[in-house]
């Protein structure tokens, strides 16, 4: 089960289909306080996450995560146009749960590609 945490509802039904074809149940989430209960409640595959987000922004997400042992271990795939600057991307990168930064507008094969990697199916 993948959570995905994005506030674009054209982007977040995009994600969910193209990993829904592959075979992936997927879980939703529009805004950083809904996924953070969804990862901490489902305790999920991976996690796709945005940075920018309503409630509670990815950042925030990130460090509750590591705050826990349970979500600390849980990869983390961050897709946002927040990481178009290269400290940005330098400082999620940093972050241990982190195993890619895609920035915004994504290609779904190199997308998919990479998730089955993190995952290893």
């Amino acid at each position: 089960m993948v959570v995905i945490v994005e506030d674009d509802h054209y982007i977040l039904d995009f994600m969910k289909f193209t990993l829904e074809q592959q075979g992936y149940e997927v879980i939703p989430a529009a805004d950083g306080q809904e996924g953070l209960d969804m990862i901490q409640s489902h305790l999920p595959i991976l996690v796709v996450l945005d940075l920018m987000l309503p409630k509670i922004d990815g950042f925030t997400i990130l460090k509750r995560m590591n705050e826990h042992a349970e979500t600390a271990k849980i990869p983390v795939v961050i897709v946002s146009a927040y990481t178009a600057s290269q400290s940005t991307r330098r400082m999620v990168q940093s972050q241990k749960n982190v195993r890619e930064v895609f920035t915004k507008p994504i290609r779904s094969k190199e997308f998919v590609a990479k998730l089955k990697t993190i995952i290893g199916a």
